[in-house]
């Protein structure tokens, strides 16, 4: 019974590539007319589709709604809010689905295109949208090209360039030739 709701489900919604079956519920449904029983095994999932870059895209209908439902953590993230995450010099694209005290977990696509969910630290996360306030305070915008000079000790800095991508309230995340950088917002000493 289970394996013709399955094919059903299949079958009903033939999926495109870069689509996925996520957050599969199952519900059974039994009728009972004495001497018969009648039992239905009903799947509903939502449908994932991931772009060509791996990130994850879904409708905005689907996004309002779980808009709607949102929590707000103390780093001011919200539930089901765009990320960046910064994992051995690459930086990907997720989305937080759940707010806890120390950590969020981040849905997200990997570098070999597999799905994960991580619990991280709120340090770790990279906002990208709703950022006007920190942005004014630290005097830098996403999207900008910079080239930071970064103070390491009394009497040395260091020079880096890259476009601004992510930030949250300690650090921002630059895309350079090299790949992804996190770099502290104390850490700059000036910019051009």
């Amino acid at each position: 019974m289970l394996n013709d709701a399955k094919r059903n489900m299949y079958l009903s919604y033939p999926l495109k590539p870069n689509q996925v079956f996520d957050n599969i519920t199952l519900d059974r449904k039994s009728t009972y007319v004495f001497p018969f029983a009648k039992t239905e095994i009903i799947l509903v999932a939502d449908v994932i589709e991931l772009d060509s870059a791996h990130r994850m895209s879904m409708s905005e209908g689907y996004l309002d709604a779980l808009a709607r439902s949102a929590t707000k953590s103390k780093e001011n993230l919200s539930n089901y809010e765009p990320v960046f995450l910064l994992e051995n010099g690459k930086a990907y694209g997720g989305r937080v689905v759940s707010i806890g005290k120390r950590k969020a977990t981040v849905f997200y696509v990997n570098a070999s295109g597999l799905i994960r969910v991580g619990n991280k630290r709120y340090s770790d996360i990279y906002k990208t949208q709703n950022l006007e306030e920190l942005q004014r305070n630290v005097g830098v915008s996403i999207g900008e090209e910079w080239n930071f000079s970064l103070h390491r000790s009394v009497k040395s800095y260091f020079n880096l360039q890259g476009k601004v991508i992510g930030m949250n309230s300690s650090r921002l995340l630059l895309q350079t030739k090299t790949g992804a950088q996190s770099i502290s917002i104390e850490e700059i000493a000036g910019k051009n």
